[in-house]
This record gives C-alpha cells, structure tokens and sequence, in this order.
C-alpha cells in the first residue's frame, strides 16, 4: 500500500464519518452499522485493502481496542454528572452483574444443543457478557434519553468491559489449571481492579485539575495534546498495577468534567474545563470512533463462516437478548423513571472490539478442545448481529413519540419562581430536584410518585 493511498484512504475514513454524522442526524438510524458495512466492502467483499494489510491489522487488534475504548470513554465521561453517578452507580453494577450472569449461564444451556460442554458455553458467554462502550456511548449521547439513562448506560458500558475481561482470563485459567482458581480468586480480582482505578483515576484527575488551574499560562498551547497523554499514561499505569485502565480513564473524565464540584467539594479553588479541551477531545473522540468502526467490519474474515457457524451465531443471540429484556423489565417496575427508555436500554446491546479481543485468548492461553476453534468465529459474527439489532432498535426508539402520563394527584409546580422564595444554594439535592423537573418532564412517563418539591401555589 502505497503513500498516496494512505493519504486516500485517511480522508475516505474522515469523509465516510462525517456523512455518516449527517446521515444520523437527519434520519435517526445509527451511522455505527454504515461505517461497519463500508468496512467489509473495502476489505472482505471487494479487497480494496490488499489481505496482507488487514492481517496486519487483525494482529493490532488488541491495540484499536485499547485506544477505542480510551477515547470514546473519555468522551463520554466529561459529560456525566456528578451527582447522577453516585446515585445510578448501585442500580448499574447490579444490573451489570445480573445481565453478565444470566448471559453466561444461557449461552453454556444454548450452545449444549450443539454438543458443546458446559464450561466451554459458559466461557463463549462470558466472553459476550457484556456491552460495547465503543457503541453505547457514543448512541446514548446523541439519543434523547433523560440523563439518568444516559449515565446509567454509560456506567453499565463501562464496569462490563472490567467484568468481562477479568471473568474470561479467570475461566481460562481454571480451565487450564484444572480447578486450581476458585470463585474467591475472581472476586478478589474484580474489587481490587475497580478499586485500585477508583482511587488512581480520581487522584490523577485531581492532580491533573491542579496543574490547570496554577500553571494554565505556561501549559495552556498544549493543553489538549498533554490530556491525552495523561490519559494513556494513566491507562498503562492502572493496568500495569493490576487495575483496570478503563473505568479508570472513565473515572478521570469524571472529575475533569465536573470540575467545579469535585473541587468545592475537597474545599480546593475552583478550577472550569476550558472549552477547547472539550472541543479538542469532541473532534479526536470524532474520527476514533469513524476509524474504529469502519475497522470493525475490515477484520471480518467471511470465508471462515459456514452454515454451522451462522446457526449457532443465530440460535446465540437468544442467550444475548432474553436476559436483557428480563433485567430491563425488572428495572423499570423497581424504578419507574427508566420505564419512558426502556426500549432504549434493551436495544442498547451490541458486542465490540473487546469481545473480538477476548475470543482469541482461549487458543492463545492454551485452551484445548475441538469447539475453541469456532469462538472467533461465533464471537464476530455475533458482534455484527448484535450491532444491527442496536442500530434498528435505536432508530425506532428515537422515532417514537414521547408520551406524558400526568397523574391526577400530582401536585402543581410553580416552575418560575416561588413566591418569595429561592431554593437554598446549600441544598444541592433541592437544586438538583427543580432542574430535573424543568428538563425532563417532557419527556418522561410518571408514575405514581408525587415530586415534592416546597414550592407553593401563587
């Protein structure tokens, strides 16, 4: 491949993911399964790419997946609130754990009918447990949902990659070793990762916020630039230590976007993100995920699939759906606000390029067996049917009209202003309430619940 082409193909890749941009605003249907389908045209279908070079690429796979998921968490990230974190942090990581599990257990009862053995079946779900943050956050972003939605989607997107990654690596191991890794070693492992990112995403980000705030003049030419290098560098070193580098990267961005609370919270001086920052980070968050899916569908090898394949990948997704549907339901009668986005979050189910990582650590750590040979196989063809079920979803999902349930009980709110008062600036649960109220009412389904919120009749 040639300089030129290169050049070429770079400004393809840019051109490719700005129609795609307009394409989606226009019609509401995800231009994320465009740029997949315009991967396999230049790759498998028409070899506009020579084979060499896509097997150059399959070999860096690990490495895309990594910068995906970096940059489209961070992205995503900046824009959480605060306050909604710590309260959809339970409600995600139950909702998580119950989805990855009962994911797992159907997929070893599914693919038992294929004469595959149990653990093997739990491996395969393991390895699909879980959401693609590359897919979900950039969806929920750009959807309508209320914002309780949106950060819970986008904790679920990230606390599933953890999940995934250490549970697959734990079910190699136990399979290699015949037994010698119990339930105590993967647990153990999974706290100490999300607690050592926890505390290390938290501390840089402070750290980070402080030489902003006292050094801006001198840094401020490069400040976007030295971002991102603070952010593949507390990547490496979460990983490194044995954390893990996502929900770390996801933690960083999480105090970079709310600055100021995070700050008049620790008594510190009050530092604002500057405003090129996020738009520096938009733009890069912009191309990595045109690239990224556009590289999804280049990787596809579609002479490996045949009819067995395809039936099993078919047959797999009814293990990938149903426990999405079951756990959505719950959720929704438990908390009514998510009942308006409900489809939203059922929809909101395709695998990505950390599922394709994963299927290839089976053969790589020594896994034996006559079925290890079909994992990437299966696992890429469902990662393909899992996004197009996302995308239609989400295209119905932002079509539907929103619907407003007032019930007769429910008091009047003055939204204006009180009669002669003001809510208490000390009050942030208050504050928090009345803006909740003013945003979102449009768009939501109430329930039962009656919102008070100490205002007055004039």
């Amino acid at each position: 491949m040639d300089l030129l082409f290169s050049f070429a193909l770079i400004a393809a890749l840019i051109f490719a993911g700005f129609l795609g941009n307009v394409f989606f605003n226009k019609t509401k249907f995800s231009d994320l399964i465009l740029l997949m389908l315009l991967g396999l045209l230049v790759g498998p279908v028409f070899h506009i790419l020579p084979e060499g070079v896509i097997v150059i690429f399959r070999d860096l796979n690990p490495f895309f997946a990594s910068i995906a998921l970096i940059i489209l968490l961070f992205e995503g990230g900046m824009h959480l609130n605060f306050y909604h974190v710590l309260r959809e942090l339970p409600k995600s990581s139950f909702f998580t754990l119950f989805n990855f599990l009962l994911t797992a257990v159907l997929s070893s009862i599914v693919l038992s009918f294929f004469g595959w053995d149990y653990l093997s079946g739990f491996l395969v779900g393991a390895i699909l447990g879980g959401i693609s943050s590359a897919v979900v956050v950039p969806l929920v972003s750009a959807s309508r949902a209320n914002e309780n939605t949106k950060t819970f989607l986008t904790l679920e997107s990230a606390i599933t990659d953890a999940l995934c990654v250490i549970s697959v690596i734990a079910l190699i191991q136990f399979i290699v070793s015949a037994g010698d890794i119990g339930l105590q070693g993967v647990l153990q492992n999974l706290f100490a990762a999300f607690s050592i990112a926890t505390v290390i995403g938290a501390v840089v980000g402070i750290l980070w916020l402080t030489i902003l705030r006292d050094f801006h003049t001198l840094i401020q030419p490069g400040e976007n630039l030295l971002t991102i290098a603070i952010l593949f560098s507390l990547f490496s070193l979460v990983e490194f230590v044995g954390g893990n580098g996502t929900f770390a990267v996801l933690i960083f961005a999480l105090v970079l976007g709310n600055s100021k609370t995070i700050m008049r919270f620790l008594r510190m001086q009050e530092i604002e993100i500057d405003s090129e920052i996020r738009s520096f980070q938009s733009e890069f968050a912009f191309f990595v995920k045109s690239f990224f899916f556009v590289y999804l569908g280049l990787i596809f090898d579609l002479g490996s699939f045949d009819l067995k394949i395809i039936g099993i990948a078919t047959v797999l997704l009814i293990a990938l759906i149903l426990p999405r549907i079951i756990s959505t339901t719950f959720l929704a009668k438990l908390v009514p606000q998510y009942l308006q986005d409900s489809f939203l979050i059922k929809s909101m189910m395709a695998r990505g390029l950390a599922a394709a990582v994963l299927a290839t650590l089976p053969l790589a750590m020594g896994v034996q067996g006559e079925f290890v040979v079909m994992i990437p196989q299966i696992v890429f063809l469902t990662i393909l049917l899992t996004n197009i079920i996302t995308s239609v979803g989400f295209y119905l999902n932002e079509q539907k009209e929103p619907v407003l349930i007032v019930p007769s009980e429910i008091e009047e709110i003055d939204l204006s202003k009180e009669k002669g008062k003001k809510p208490s600036e000390e009050n942030e649960e208050e504050k928090e309430k009345l803006e909740f109220v003013k945003k979102e009412m449009p768009k939501m389904v109430l329930s039962e619940e009656k919102f008070h919120l100490n205002s007055k009749k004039n």
